[in-house]
């Protein structure tokens, strides 16, 4: 999770801060972007799934949130096997928000 500073957290530019945080995510691996899909949190928060071919037989799956001033990011690493794998879904669908004090 990472804070936006305030003048990427207002709203109307969450999906250039999702296109950012994508770009990230493939270039530090000097990946390949094989699959991209909106996938919004709760309904209401805008969010993305990537698949990602890295080095080797090395895949990614990400999922990327932007919530209000926060950057979520769950990544799985591995084989395509693994990243497909029902445990791996498991992690990504045990991803909820709390409410804040």
């Amino acid at each position: 999770m990472g804070l936006l500073p305030p003048a990427a957290a207002r709203p109307g530019v969450e999906q250039r801060r999702l296109d950012n945080a994508r770009d990230v995510v493939i270039a530090a691996p000097k990946g390949r972007l094989t699959s991209e899909r909106s996938l919004p949190l709760q309904k209401k928060y805008p969010g993305r799934e990537l698949e990602i071919d890295a080095q080797g037989e090395t895949r990614i799956r990400t999922r990327l949130y932007v919530v209000e001033n926060r950057l979520y990011q769950l990544m799985v690493v591995g084989s395509s096997a693994w990243v497909m794998s029902k445990d791996a879904l498991r992690f990504f669908e045990s991803f909820q928000l709390t409410p804040t004090k």
